[in-house]
């Protein structure tokens, strides 16, 4: 599933973009991020995502752990793959950040793996519309002025 959007900054892109390289940074405004730690070039996150959204009394939240680490990126953009297992499932995702003149592009490529199968495609779409609005708040307070 391939969601995208952008938003407009309040720091220079030179700025922005600094801190969008630094992944203790950029690492707790993905989505459900509650530790994170660096190994090896790569670096890891234990993750706790809200799926009370779906209505089910038994189940408000799914964790997991993911790696993840920046591929070419360069002084105008942000590129960031990871994978790992939520809820028993494999995931898989590629993140792109462009910024230009003040205003902020991203893209991200998510596979769920089983997870479809298990919650259903509208429920996903659902969790993860609701964990991408507060990434996107977060990387906002991030990159205000």
């Amino acid at each position: 599933m391939i969601y995208s959007g952008s938003l407009r900054i309040g720091l220079t892109d030179e700025t922005a973009l600094q801190i969008l390289h630094d992944p203790e940074k950029l690492g707790p405004c993905l989505p459900g991020v509650s530790s994170f730690e660096r190994k090896d070039g790569e670096y890891s996150c234990r993750v706790r995502l809200d799926v009370s959204s779906m209505g089910s009394s038994y189940l408000n939240k799914i964790s997991g752990k993911l790696t993840f680490s920046y591929l070419d990126s360069d002084s105008s953009n942000v590129h960031v793959q990871g994978k790992g297992r939520i809820a028993g499932s494999s995931i898989s995702f590629d993140l792109s950040i462009a910024i230009r003149e003040g205003e902020l592009h991203w893209s991200i490529d998510v596979n769920y793996g089983i997870l479809i199968k298990m919650m259903g495609e509208e429920k996903i779409r659902e969790v993860t519309q609701e964990n991408i609005d507060r990434s996107v708040k977060c990387l906002s307070s991030l990159l205000s002025s």
